[in-house]
C-alpha cells in the first residue's frame, strides 16, 4: 500500500539512504537513522526497507542555481550516487513522494523528489527482524516527545 510506505519514508526523517539494490521491481535501501535504530539495540544504526513492486523510479532535482532547469534522473546508480537525506514521505497521484535533501557540493542539485510506484513495504533492523510500521510509529514518537520535553528543559 502506498500509504505504508509513505509512513515509513515520514518516520525516517532524517534518516539518510546510504546503499541501494533494485532487482525485477524490489528496491531495498538502507537507511541510517541510528536515534530510531538505537531504541531496539543500542548496538543498531539501520534499517532496511524492502519496497516491492517499484515502477517509474526518477527523482527531480532542485538545482543550486535558481535559474538552472530542474534534472529529472532515471538511473538508479546516479539517483543514490550521492547520500540523500530522507524529508519525508508524501502520496502523489498514485505514486510515492520522497522529499529529501543532499548535501553534497559535487553535485548541481540540493535535494529533490524521489517519486516512484509501488505494492508494499517491510522493514528490517539490523538483526533481520520485521518491524511493524505500527511499533515504527510509537518509536519514533516518543523520541520526539523525550527530545521536545529535553529542549524545554
Amino acid at each position: 500500500m502506498l500509504r505504508d510506505v509513505k509512513k515509513i519514508f515520514s518516520i525516517f526523517h532524517d534518516g539518510g539512504i546510504s546503499d541501494v539494490k533494485l532487482n525485477h521491481g524490489v528496491l531495498e535501501l538502507k537507511v541510517e537513522i541510528s536515534y530510531l535504530a538505537q531504541a531496539i539495540n543500542p548496538s543498531y544504526s539501520a534499517f532496511e526497507l524492502l519496497i516491492e513492486g517499484v515502477s517509474n523510479l526518477r527523482f527531480s532535482t532542485w538545482q543550486n542555481d535558481p535559474n538552472e532547469k530542474a534534472q529529472v534522473l532515471n538511473d538508479p546508480a546516479e539517483i543514490f550516487l550521492p547520500e540523500l537525506e530522507i524529508l519525508e514521505g508524501n502520496i502523489k497521484g498514485h505514486e510515492v513522494e520522497v522529499v529529501c535533501n543532499q548535501a553534497d557540493p559535487a553535485f548541481s542539485y540540493c535535494g529533490g523528489e524521489l517519486l516512484f510506484s509501488a505494492v508494499s513495504v517491510r522493514v528490517k533492523d539490523q538483526g533481520g527482524s520485521v518491524c511493524s510500521i505500527d511499533d515504527l510509529s510509537e518509536i519514533c514518537k516518543n523520541y520526539w516527545a523525550a527530545f521536545s520535553n529535553k529542549s524545554k528543559a
